[in-house]
């Protein structure tokens, strides 16, 4: 299957609704699967794939200002 998909965040137009749901919770699966305990206690509330890279980007991202210093 195309478990990727889910993090473009875009469905595709030919996708119906429910497959789409189908790929993101096991995208969703599999990325709670590899992270840490202390990490996934961060994002248990998190409900969807794209949900869950945003919430990890904004912990582990730095800002574009401290990446110029």
């Amino acid at each position: 299957k195309k478990v990727y998909q889910p993090l473009s965040r875009v469905k595709p137009e030919d996708m119906k609704q429910e497959e789409w749901n189908l790929l993101d919770r096991q995208a969703l699966g599999v990325i709670r699967l590899t992270l840490a305990k202390k990490v996934v206690f961060n994002i248990v509330t998190k409900k969807t794939t794209a949900s869950v890279m945003k919430a990890l980007s904004d912990m582990y991202e730095k800002s574009s200002t401290a990446n110029k210093v």
